[in-house]
């Protein structure tokens, strides 16, 4: 379904793809509408169209270029088996590439923002299939876990994996007490794995939805942001409480626009693969709706009361 940057998407047809050396061809299982999806769509992010929306998938691979490919961790992948992938692909060449920082690579390919063109048309997951160019980090999952579960990895997963990186690099997540912001899907997943990872954790956010529905997550306390130190909705107050006694906090910074690096997804996919039935992953993901329905689907995790992920399938 190509987004043509105004007015209805319109399915497009594919007859042929080529694949370069090291490339492979995805059939998409099920892909999640991420919240810069829908500013895309509202003009809110910068977009080249017409291209083919969405970077949250999982699926099944389906063809290799020649040579065939390998996983992040380097064993040879093979046809049928079920993957997710990183969300953009560095282009090994630039001056940050070659210092060893893919991450702020300044010609990175980016799946959902790149303008279609001849040879790369399916360059997003609001398709039936995905082309993922060599380089890309691709990481196997188990079949038994919920493709809702797993189709975020790419982007909640292993952007709160890497905020718990950064953050342990302060000191241990074991013991400490964690604040984080807000309770959308990155933050409930990044909830989820501080907790999981031995952390106390306070929920921080003026919506009060929110901080229940952090608290149903496991979070430790709730907090207002702003309020009076002596108030019970403050954060002083659910620090004192969860201690006993002045206690050190570290705010848990995250970063949805943030660079994900493969041994950032290769985490989260094990986590979520592994941690699904311990916390509801996929009870905040809408049903599927159909691929052409895509337009439908977008305006939907666009309204205020939205599932937390709507969720597309071919």
């Amino acid at each position: 379904m190509v987004w043509p940057g105004a007015g209805a998407s319109t399915a497009v047809a594919v007859p042929g793809v080529r694949l370069a050396p090291g490339d492979v061809l995805v059939r998409v299982e099920l892909s999640t509408v991420c919240p810069i999806d829908v500013r895309m769509a509202q003009g809110g992010e910068s977009a080249a169209p017409p291209l083919v929306l969405g970077h949250e998938a999982v699926g099944v691979i389906e063809a290799f270029g020649e040579g065939g490919a390998r996983s992040s961790a380097g064993k040879k992948l093979s046809l049928g088996q079920r993957v997710v992938w990183a969300r953009e692909v560095p282009c090994r060449h630039c001056a940050q590439c070659r210092r060893g920082d893919p991450g702020a690579c300044v010609a990175a390919v980016r799946y959902g923002h790149e303008r279609m063109r001849r040879g790369f048309e399916l360059s997003g997951v609001f398709a039936s299939h995905i082309h993922l160019r060599a380089g890309t980090a691709i990481v196997p999952v188990p079949r038994d876990a919920p493709a809702a579960v797993l189709a975020p990895a790419n982007c909640t997963g292993a952007l709160a994996i890497a905020a718990l990186e950064a953050t342990a690099e302060t000191g241990p997540i074991a013991g400490a007490i964690l604040v984080v912001d807000g309770a959308d899907l990155l933050a409930l997943t990044a909830l989820a794995m501080a907790k999981d990872a031995g952390a106390t954790v306070i929920a921080r956010s003026t919506d009060a939805e929110a901080r229940v529905r952090a608290l149903n997550w496991g979070a430790d306390a709730a907090a207002v942001p702003g309020a009076h130190p002596d108030s019970p909705l403050s954060l002083e107050w659910a620090i004192r409480g969860l201690a006993r006694r002045s206690a050190d906090h570290r705010v848990l910074a995250l970063d949805e626009h943030g660079h994900a690096l493969p041994r950032h997804l290769e985490l989260a996919a094990g986590y979520l693969a592994d941690s699904w039935h311990r916390h509801p992953f996929g009870a905040v993901v809408a049903e599927p709706l159909p691929l052409a329905q895509v337009d439908r689907a977008v305006a939907l995790a666009a309204t205020p009361d939205a599932p937390l992920r709507v969720a597309v399938t071919p």
